[in-house]
């Protein structure tokens, strides 16, 4: 009996977070785990994240903050790194206005979609939101993304709209580059992004890469300059 009474009381703390009234009969418990566990993957990955997973003007404070610390890697990048007589504004503009619009606006909405992708994989374990597996998908997915829109994006806007290199130019620069770009990006940021899924909520993941990025670019900075 003592056992049955412990069991119930476990069950009931282990729902309670998914929003299920504190008082609850024996039948009604264990009718509500049925039905849990018949509800699909994507159906439990919202229900996971019942809590607001997303705040008034979020968009907003994602640009925001992501442009600041776009703002703040290529001050320290060119004071405290490159150590310049003088500051290169429109190269700052530049990293300002992309960090804002890519890392704060477009990310805001890829980072929702990753998940709600992954759930559509017919496997078991990589349908599970709170799963490893599921973490390491969507890393993956999102490295995918990097080599296909963010490294091209990134050369052609920065090249572009701070330096006075044609198109033609531009699209030379990144030919030559994207391998190496592309490499280095993998083995930071997949690791970094399959914790970004797994650890952090989904409200936080765009500031949690908006501040890894920031010393990720001022380490790229710093190898680029060390000579």
């Amino acid at each position: 009996m003592f056992f049955r009474k412990n069991i119930i009381k476990t069950l009931k703390h282990k729902f309670r977070k998914f929003g299920i009234p504190r008082i609850l009969s024996r039948h009604q418990l264990f009718t509500y785990q049925r039905s849990y566990k018949q509800q699909s993957y994507k159906q439990q990955y919202k229900q996971q994240y019942k809590q607001p997973t997303e705040q008034p003007n979020q968009l907003l404070k994602n640009m925001i903050f992501a442009g600041s610390l776009g703002f703040g890697s290529d001050l320290i990048c060119q004071s405290l790194v490159e150590k310049k007589d003088y500051y290169d504004y429109m190269r700052l503009g530049s990293l300002t206005v992309f960090s804002m619009l890519y890392i704060g606006g477009f990310l805001h909405y890829l980072y929702k979609a990753h998940p709600l992708l992954v759930t559509r994989i017919p496997f078991g374990s990589l349908r599970n939101p709170s799963s490893f597996g599921h973490s390491l998908v969507c890393s993956l997915i999102d490295n995918f993304h990097c080599g296909l829109i963010y490294i091209p994006a990134y050369f052609l806007f920065m090249d572009l709209s701070s330096t006075n290199k044609t198109y033609q130019q531009s699209i030379h620069h990144l030919q030559s580059e994207w391998l190496t770009a592309y490499s280095t990006c993998t083995l930071f940021w997949v690791p970094f992004m399959c914790g970004n899924f797994f650890f952090v909520p989904p409200i936080y993941r765009v500031s949690a890469m908006a501040i890894a990025n920031l010393g990720w670019s001022i380490g790229i900075d710093y190898l680029a300059h060390r000579n």
